[in-house]
């Protein structure tokens, strides 16, 4: 449940995947080091939480299925990146020899 909740299969019953995976790991009983269980109801409501950014949603989905297909990693990269790393189609553009930083020189 845990990785299909983090692919977004459930966002069209459960749109706040956060509150999702919370609800996913409820039921989960500790298996190792005898550890107790903490004296949750089940009954008890999931309190409210906010929702996965679009960056962690990003990330779960990338993590469980390998790719992201509402989009491309860049989006969330390119903003945080230098001015002076180009983009994909400026570097189809530039010359022999130019490295990919606004046409300096190799």
């Amino acid at each position: 449940m845990l990785s299909l909740t983090k692919a977004g299969a459930f966002d069209g019953i459960t749109p706040n995947r956060r509150e999702a995976l919370w609800d996913d790991g409820l039921p989960t009983l500790p298996t190792t080091n005898s550890q107790q269980l903490l004296p949750i109801s089940e009954a008890t409501s999931t309190p409210q939480l906010a929702d996965l950014t679009d960056y962690e949603k990003m990330a779960g989905e990338y993590q469980t299925m390998g790719l992201y297909p509402k989009g491309h990693l860049m989006e969330f990269v390119r903003p945080i990146l230098d001015s002076h790393v180009l983009p994909t189609a400026a570097v189809e553009t530039a010359n022999h020899g130019e490295t990919a930083n606004h046409g300096e020189t190799a």
